[in-house]
């Protein structure tokens, strides 16, 4: 009787996101979204720099989307032009929706997966307290993201921020299990997919705070899944290649990619730059990175109040402890290259726009957003750089 309960929960939530006069922003978001990407790709505004080659591919499948193909094909082998390795960088929970659906078939799966993100999002402004208008524009925010290009494409981003939004809606409707799950496949999407076990790590510690061992428990089982996820990946390279952390590895050795302080590439930043296409492009990541920076700060605002004080505490956490390793991430001798698309998972971040910026501050936010996503979106469905 219970689980037929808690079905009817799920069945009436879709139908009160669907039927809510508000609710029917979401289905405005995801059709801007879509109609952003398709004009991007079909009448783009190129800014050419010969520092910035272009690689063959085709449409939304270019850059890291072709690793994506070819591991889901493939699987993780050695193939000529491609250093040994390299490719296990990409986590395979991508792959693996590749090899079933194929690859214009993971593009269509992930439009649903972004039209039931944005539900979940507007989900989790109500459980935050957020006021309608807030909650319409995190989701707003988030839609058209400067990032928006790699929720319409074949990249680990559109996974990681779904799973961890189903994994934290499962648990609240105490579906532990399921949501173990999903936070299983939430840390086999990347490596920062595992920090969706931010969640049931402070259910855990406010659980035992309050001596409730059964809840301790189920936040265990749930938490314990995100752990197996990557464990899992782990096992495979440890298996395959004697290396269980070789994904790691191969960041410096094979793409250039170091840690550095959190503040460094905000510092380099500030370095007078010539105006060039490249300058336009630092200066895109750069305004986005101090927005999100400023979305953070905001989930602090007193304003938000979970119904329950462990999700709020779990989402501050998970947002900044993402954001540090976003900006400590440092590939390529670029600022903010791949940071900013790393860091749109953070969906809490929005919900702090959401509530910190009025209707004008908002409006300038998402018309930036607007201009930094089409301008991205051209360049990399043309094969230009742009992560």
């Amino acid at each position: 009787m219970e689980g037929v309960i808690r079905v009817a929960r799920y069945r009436a939530l879709g139908r009160r996101v669907v039927a809510d006069r508000e609710g029917m922003w979401i289905w405005f978001a995801f059709i801007a979204h879509d109609l952003l990407i398709l004009s991007a790709t079909f009448w783009p505004v190129l800014l050419h720099h010969p520092a910035y080659q272009r690689r063959p591919g085709h449409l939304w499948f270019q850059w890291d989307s072709l690793y994506y193909v070819i591991v889901g094909d493939l699987g993780y082998t050695h193939l000529p032009g491609i250093a040994k390795y390299k490719n296990t960088a990409f986590f395979p929970f991508v792959p693996m929706l590749v090899r079933m659906f194929g690859a214009w078939g993971v593009v269509v799966i992930e439009q649903l997966t972004l039209a039931a993100t944005l539900a979940l999002m507007y989900w989790y402004g109500k459980r935050m307290g957020l006021s309608q208008a807030a909650r319409i524009r995190s989701v707003w925010l988030f839609a058209l993201c400067p990032a928006a290009i790699f929720y319409s494409t074949i990249y680990a981003e559109p996974w990681t921020v779904f799973g961890t939004l189903a994994s934290l809606f499962l648990a609240v409707n105490q579906r532990w299990i399921l949501a173990a799950f999903s936070a299983a496949a939430t840390s086999l999407t990347q490596g920062t997919g595992v920090l969706v076990g931010v969640f049931p790590l402070v259910l855990f510690f406010r659980s035992l705070l309050q001596k409730n061992y059964r809840l301790l428990s189920m936040a265990l089982i749930w938490g314990l899944g995100a752990a197996c996820g990557l464990g899992l990946y782990m096992a495979y390279l440890g298996w395959a290649y004697h290396d269980p952390l070789l994904f790691s590895k191969v960041q410096p050795q094979m793409w250039h990619s170091y840690w550095r302080w959190p503040w460094f590439q905000f510092i380099q930043g500030l370095e007078p730059k010539k105006f060039t296409a490249t300058a336009v492009l630092h200066l895109a990541y750069e305004c986005t990175a101090v927005i999100y920076v400023a979305g953070a700060c905001f989930i602090w605002a007193r304003s938000i109040r979970s119904t329950e004080h462990w999700e709020l505490t779990a989402s501050r956490l998970y947002t900044i402890m993402g954001l540090l390793v976003a900006f400590s991430f440092y590939p390529g001798h670029t600022p903010f290259y791949s940071a900013i698309r790393i860091a749109s998972v953070y969906f809490p971040m929005y919900t702090g726009l959401g509530v910190g910026m009025k209707k004008t501050w908002f409006t300038v936010i998402l018309v930036v957003f607007v201009v930094i996503a089409y301008l991205g979106t051209s360049r990399f469905t043309h094969g230009y750089f742009f992560q």
